[in-house]
């Protein structure tokens, strides 16, 4: 009986050690704690100016970003829509047959 309690523990943990190794293999491959770092000491070296006008603009492309999704995700609500809508009536005999 216990043996089926601990299967899901050995599972996630299993799990986990793959998980653990990929993330491993990716950091040491793409050393992006260093990209980080570096892009952070270049922007302490910026002006004030220069980081209000550039967190602006973050604010101004995320802003356009998240319209631009909406309306995406817009259309293709409604286009979804109007197929389930046409497959309905098509099912209910409405276009003859």
């Amino acid at each position: 009986m216990f043996r089926f309690m601990l299967m899901p523990l050995l599972v996630m943990s299993t799990v986990r050690d793959i998980v653990d190794s990929i993330v491993d293999f990716l950091s040491d491959l793409i050393p992006l704690r260093s990209f980080v770092e570096s892009g952070y000491n270049y922007a302490m070296d910026l002006p004030y100016l220069a980081l209000f006008g550039a967190m602006i603009l973050a604010v101004v492309i995320g802003i356009l970003g998240v319209i631009s999704l909406v309306k995406k995700l817009t259309k293709i609500i409604i286009v979804l829509a109007v197929i389930i809508a046409i497959g309905i009536l098509y099912q209910q005999g409405v276009f003859g047959g």
